[in-house]
């Protein structure tokens, strides 16, 4: 990068800077224009930093980007998706690759990793790995250890910030892009705003999902629904649940969620709550499997689990059989559906393609009953067109791209009945309305559900979107739409500075003992890789103190002849190349057991050994994404043996880069030459 004189010179080179990388590869064909940004900086990610998160819109094609980028990368190419989404991933595959290797997130889940090689791998639905403590994220975690990694999700914030910080840090080291200004990956959730930098690994566009104008509106109101709320928000409020009030609070809001969807699901989960109680005062004590029977398949919250004392603590769980008359007495009233029931058949009226869309399975199975024969549902791993059973993918295609062609029965159906199960990933553009009957507790979920309808092949010219609010004697317990809101606003804020245009200034503010406080000092990376980068340093050479080349040759460590520094009547910009952080030792045990067992195979020359040895060191050393650092923990504690055949992929130590002057301007007293 050549000096400059002038300011905007220095932005030119400050903003060219700043733009991630793009492969110079040409990309196939079958790519849509729109595609060809993502997909060149997506290669450029697997190729430089070895993991991306490819995070454009619902239905922008991020099947398509994946596959091409993970043909230019590498031959042997695994996916990890949910199984519903599997077959749709095997078609698209079968139309541009050859070599893939399907894999299951459940079975993942299981504890079975893939058991190929691979040189590229490719997760859908990544947000599903938020949770760092589950088995599944642990699973897929070590297993994507040195293959380079595209995680596919359009919603990688679902409840906040470290739902995105998690997803990076199963694909790098959590410093990766300290030299781009982001020293920690796991502190983003702390950033008020998106760094810049970040779109080297987030890659998001301002790609259009869908040519369909869409109306949103609620869903019409029904008299005696505030009366079937009223009643069940009294039982609710009777119910003694438990003696802590957090726990408490967590079981109503579970009760009341069930409650706002049917009385059907309501009396489910009222009857699981009593099979909880029967079953502790028959066994004359609790435990965590009967809980469990408690919140079953359709608590999306899920349960505290402090309701039953943990196995270690001293004594036993008192659950409060009393609620067990109140229980009986509120099941002794019959279900009261059958006004929003027929509020739903009104609204079906005019055949007009529709997915109704409900988390609890009870009030699916409801609505599969109360619509009649023709009505198509799917609910977990069943499926079916009224009282027939039919292959899930059968049902699917019907309300697909070509559900022009659909032929399976004598009469196509225009309404499918569906959980969750089918809200993600999906095409579903043959229907053009989506009803959201059990609003979701996040943003996330509501926008997954809206985008198997709303993207590209939507042939309607309008598609509508009705949501379904709880009633409000049961918003105290829930307060939906408020939760929904929020959380959407804030992955709505972050996805779209992401996706704008990069931004002609950025700073990161630095703390360090050598400079003096007065003296503000802003590292703003400019161009880096995975070991090395450059740091624009903006000082204020007038503030109180002097500026010594040798402290900021300490805090940059490079050589105090590559900084430059002006009079005390002015402010200059300074430009130097970063080599590497202070080294952090991740295990110092396991490096002292790689040294005395180096010793060893030195001194019967076991060079296999050694090499091994060593590389487990750098990792020790460095620590590295999630997955490694979790393996780490399982070999400090292995055997020797281990250590040798750690499986941990090798690293090339970068050779160390000396500094050098990028860009200098000298410009008035108390302007910002980034602003």
């Amino acid at each position: 990068m050549a000096e400059s004189d002038d300011g905007a010179g220095l932005m030119a080179a400050c903003r060219e800077a700043w733009t991630p990388a793009q492969c110079a590869d040409p990309p196939p064909p079958w790519l849509r224009r729109g595609q060809e940004e993502p997909w060149r900086r997506l290669v450029a990610a697997l190729r430089g930093l070895g993991g991306a998160v490819l995070a454009e819109p619902v239905g922008a094609g991020k099947t398509w980007i994946a596959l091409a980028a993970a043909a230019a990368v590498g031959r042997r190419v695994t996916v990890i998706a949910p199984a519903v989404l599997l077959p749709q991933w095997r078609a698209a595959a079968d139309t541009v690759l050859r070599r893939v290797h399907l894999h299951s997130l459940e079975r993942c889940s299981r504890g079975t990793p893939p058991a190929v090689e691979a040189d590229v791998v490719i997760v859908d639905e990544a947000h599903r790995l938020r949770n760092l403590q589950a088995r599944c994220t642990r699973t897929v975690g070590r297993w994507i250890v040195g293959r380079p990694t595209a995680f596919l999700t359009a919603t990688p914030i679902v409840n906040a910030l470290s739902d995105l910080a998690a997803l990076l840090q199963l694909l790098l080291a959590d410093e990766a892009l300290v030299l781009d200004g982001i020293p920690s990956l796991a502190a983003l959730p702390s950033w008020e705003a998106p760094p810049p930098a970040l779109g080297r690994v987030v890659i998001r566009t301002q790609a259009s999902s869908s040519a369909a104008v869409r109306t949103d509106r609620g869903f019409p109101e029904v008299a005696r629904e505030a009366r079937r709320a009223r009643r069940a928000a009294r039982v609710i409020r009777s119910l003694a649940l438990a003696p802590e009030a957090g726990t408490r609070r967590l079981l109503r809001s579970v009760l009341a969620d069930a409650a706002a969807s049917s009385d059907a699901a309501f009396h489910a989960a009222l009857r699981r709550y009593r099979t909880l109680l029967e079953q502790w005062e028959l066994a004359g004590g609790g435990s965590r499997a009967l809980l469990r029977q408690f919140a079953g398949p359709d608590c999306a919250q899920g349960v505290l689990w402090a309701l039953v004392i943990p196995d270690h603590a001293e004594g036993r769980p008192q659950l409060p059989t009393a609620d067990l008359t109140r229980i009986n007495g509120a099941l002794s009233h019959p279900a009261a559906d059958a006004d929003w029931l027929a509020a739903v058949q009104d609204l079906l009226r005019d055949e007009l393609p529709t997915i109704l869309f409900c988390r609890h399975r009870a009030t699916a199975h409801l609505l599969r009953d109360a619509l009649g024969g023709g009505i198509a549902w799917i609910t977990g791993t069943e499926a079916g067109i009224g009282p027939h059973r039919v292959p899930r993918d059968l049902v699917l295609r019907a309300f697909g791209p070509k559900r022009a062609s659909w032929r399976a029965r004598q009469r196509t159906p225009t309404v499918l009945v569906a959980t969750d199960v089918v809200a993600e990933g999906l095409d579903l553009q043959g229907a053009s309305r989506v009803v959201h009957l059990d609003l979701p507790w996040t943003a996330m979920r509501r926008d997954q559900r809206n985008g198997r309808v709303i993207r590209p092949g939507q042939a309607a010219a309008h598609v509508e979107v009705i949501e379904r609010h709880p009633a409000p004697a049961l918003v105290p317990f829930l307060d939906l739409a408020a939760r929904v809101h929020r959380k959407g606003a804030l992955a709505e804020r972050w996805l779209t500075v992401l996706a704008a245009s990069w931004p002609d200034h950025a700073h990161v503010h630095v703390t360090d003992p050598a400079i003096p406080v007065a003296l503000p000092v802003a590292l703003v990376a400019l161009r880096s890789g995975c070991h090395h980068g450059a740091v624009l340093v903006v000082a204020d050479v007038t503030a109180p103190g002097p500026i010594a080349p040798e402290r900021l040759s300490r805090l940059l460590m490079i050589p105090p002849a590559a900084i430059g520094v002006a009079g005390a009547d002015e402010a200059v910009v300074l430009a130097a190349a970063i080599a590497a952080t202070e080294p952090r030792v991740a295990h110092r045990g396991l490096v002292w057991r790689c040294q005395h067992l180096a010793r060893r195979a030195a001194r019967v020359r076991d060079a296999a050994s050694l090499a091994a040895l060593d590389q487990l060191v750098i990792h020790a050393i460095r620590g590295g994404p999630l997955g490694i650092r979790w393996r780490l923990e399982s070999l400090a504690t292995a055997p020797d043996a281990a250590l040798l055949v750690h499986g941990l992929p090798s690293i090339i130590r970068p050779a160390r880069v000396t500094g050098w002057v990028v860009a200098r301007a000298t410009l008035p007293v108390g302007r910002d030459p980034l602003r």
